[in-house]
């Protein structure tokens, strides 16, 4: 098993949960519709989907939309969400690495630092196949953590509490590889879970050279939902090329 299959388990989604602020996919949707230029009834591709969110508040504004997701938790979470949404969206159990579709979207979203998992070639084999799902003068949006952001406000340990349980997150900061890897421990009671990390940060001039080399043009970079410029101590970066 991949450590990112074993790390995000009941207890990361639950952890997840708590963080999402009210109002936020609905405000990332519309950032969505408006960089993306959507047009009623567009076809898109949500990777690393998780429960769904951002799938089913397109859906329910008229979008047809393909949600990936390995994680066959999150997509049981994702399909008990869409039906209580009373929309349709088609989720597929598959790892984002594996995708073939050819020229099928007209926009491609992977979102909130779902990027970085993999090898540097892997990463960036990963962002040609989204080219390549995308129809012509389609849009790829991707949010990520800033690498600058990391450098400047880096951590090595934190502890948290959700619920009953109480996080300890301990990091290392690995300057040749932009790569920040550790360790998550999760207590609650006598018992103690270990995940470990292993993520890939990028600054914005980096991802916009491996869109370059994928084929994408008219490449932006914002560093919030108001298109608000992308700076050392942007935390989360939205970035979009065109096909």
């Amino acid at each position: 098993m991949e450590w990112w299959e074993e790390l995000y388990d009941n207890i990361r989604m639950m952890e997840m949960f708590e963080k999402i602020p009210k109002g936020r996919t609905e405000a990332q949707v519309s950032f969505i519709e408006k960089v993306c230029n959507l047009e009623k009834g567009a076809k898109i591709l949500d990777l690393g989907c998780g429960w769904g969110r951002h799938s089913i508040e397109l859906a329910k504004r008229g979008y047809g939309v393909t949600g990936l997701e390995i994680n066959p938790a999150y997509l049981k979470e994702a399909w008990k969400r869409t039906d209580s949404a009373g929309v349709k969206v088609q989720f597929i159990k598959e790892d984002m690495r594996r995708i073939s579709f050819k020229e099928e979207f007209d926009a491609v979203i992977l979102l909130w630092n779902t990027f970085g998992y993999f090898s540097d070639e892997e990463n960036e084999e990963l962002i040609k196949s989204v080219y390549k799902a995308l129809k012509k003068k389609g849009y790829f949006l991707l949010e990520i953590i800033n690498r600058d952001w990391i450098v400047r406000h880096f951590t090595p340990k934190n502890w948290q509490k959700l619920n009953e349980i109480y996080i300890l997150e301990e990091r290392e900061f690995i300057p040749g590889e932009s790569r920040v890897k550790g360790k998550i421990t999760y207590i609650r009671g006598d018992k103690r879970t270990e995940r470990t990390t292993n993520f890939r940060f990028y600054s914005y001039h980096e991802i916009r050279a491996i869109f370059e080399s994928a084929g994408f043009k008219e490449i932006q970079g914002y560093g919030s939902l108001q298109e608000t410029p992308i700076e050392f101590d942007t935390h989360l970066m939205e970035i979009i090329g065109r096909k």
